[in-house]
């Protein structure tokens, strides 16, 4: 009478084993990039919408710049280190510094400026914001992208994919 697992046995369970991890931790990092995304989405909106409200509350204009210390003008997308600040100046190192959003917290998230100058202003006493985007997507799949879109003429922030609809974001 045998007790116990052979060698042989033990070895063939194990290879089955690691096979099966080798096939499911790229679709867990997958899942996380766009649990990730989804995140960065939406905390950008609604820092927005702060923003926004922030600048009527106080009847006072706001800019909101996207800061990163290694964009330049050839960059397509900007760095880990991306920030989001709403200041009292149009200049992004001077004026009092009200909000910060930092991009930390979305290590594999790219951010893209749609606005000019890489600054969005804010009405303080209507509210209205300027006109453009900033685009994010996640570093694997660069050809996904999420806009969040600022229009004056509606003074409203909403999100979409570029292309095709994605993750449940409409197409554009």
């Amino acid at each position: 009478m045998r007790t116990g697992f052979s060698l042989l046995e033990l070895v063939v369970v194990i290879a089955l084993l690691s096979l099966s991890l080798l096939l499911v931790v790229p679709q867990f990092s997958q899942q996380m990039e766009k649990e990730q995304l989804k995140t960065a989405v939406s905390d950008v909106q609604a820092f927005i919408l702060q923003a926004r409200s922030l600048a009527i509350t106080h009847h006072q204009n706001l800019w909101l710049h996207l800061i990163s210390p290694s964009s330049s003008a050839t960059d397509k997308y900007l760095s880990l280190d991306w920030l989001l600040r709403v200041s009292t100046a149009e200049d992004a190192s001077k004026g009092q510094r009200l909000l910060t959003l930092s991009g930390q917290r979305y290590r594999k998230i790219l951010v893209r400026s749609g606005f000019p100058q890489n600054r969005l202003f804010i009405d303080g006493h209507s509210g209205k914001l300027g006109n453009g985007s900033i685009t994010l997507s996640a570093r694997s799949t660069p050809e996904r992208q999420i806009k969040v879109i600022t229009s004056y003429g509606a003074g409203r922030v909403r999100y979409c994919s570029v292309g095709t609809a994605i993750y449940g974001y409409p197409a554009c």
